[in-house]
């Protein structure tokens, strides 16, 4: 296993873990913007900013399976080299790990334009008003 294939599984396992956090949306702090405060619990009709816990827990995954990732194939790299093993990843698996975190990454964005659309009420027309040229 090569440097390039430790790093590519290492990244992709922080992206699909990133992406599964984040849409799991664990319970974390939110913060209040028209009030300037950060509160545990929820509260009705208040805008709310839940980015920021999000992206906390999707970090704190991602940096976990990223580094595990990188340690056990670290292991297997060694222990292959010393058996006289040492050969790259089978190029099939390559691009599967790497469709995979891309399929993680574009999962991710339409799950948070269709939360945040559905959320806040923006589907429907669009109508730009006043929308001459200027």
């Amino acid at each position: 296993m090569q440097r390039a294939d430790i790093n590519l599984l290492s990244v992709a396992a922080a992206v699909i873990a990133f992406a599964a956090t984040y849409a799991a949306s664990p319970p974390a702090p939110k913060y209040y913007p028209l009030e300037r405060q950060w509160r545990s619990e929820a509260t009705a009709g208040a805008p709310s900013m839940g980015w920021y816990g999000r992206s906390a827990w999707g970090l704190g995954a991602a940096l976990a399976a990223g580094g595990l990732t990188a340690a056990v194939t670290l292991t297997v790299r060694r222990r292959r080299a010393h058996l006289g093993q040492a050969a790259p990843l089978p190029r099939k698996l390559v691009w599967l790990v790497a469709a995979l975190a891309l399929a993680a990454m574009v999962a991710l964005a339409g799950y948070v334009v269709v939360h945040e659309f559905g959320k806040w009420g923006t589907w429907g027309t669009w109508e730009v008003k006043g929308g001459g040229r200027g």
